[in-house]
């Protein structure tokens, strides 16, 4: 593994029912181990998306997660990703 950052993704509507907040708090988890890796939540809808920064915010993930909402080209994000995660 070389210098670079290393990108982690989820790509989908924010909906309680994909639980974002597990994403979010596997990326804290992460985050302890690796600082150097950052995570993409990429959807189509405004929903929901301010509790889960604020949750971001609480987890100190603030400067980690980079919240993108449908404007931008979905293969665009898959293609800046190098993980990309679903929900079980």
């Amino acid at each position: 593994m070389g210098d670079e950052v290393k990108v982690v993704g989820n790509i989908s509507r924010f909906d309680p029912i994909k639980n974002h907040k597990m994403f979010l708090k596997a990326a804290a988890l992460v985050v302890a181990e690796r600082p150097d890796v950052r995570f993409v939540a990429w959807s189509r809808q405004e929903s929901y998306v301010q509790e889960l920064k604020q949750l971001s915010r609480t987890l100190g993930l603030e400067n980690k997660v980079h919240w993108i909402q449908a404007k931008s080209d979905v293969r665009e994000v898959y293609n800046a990703i190098d993980v990309s995660v679903h929900r079980p």
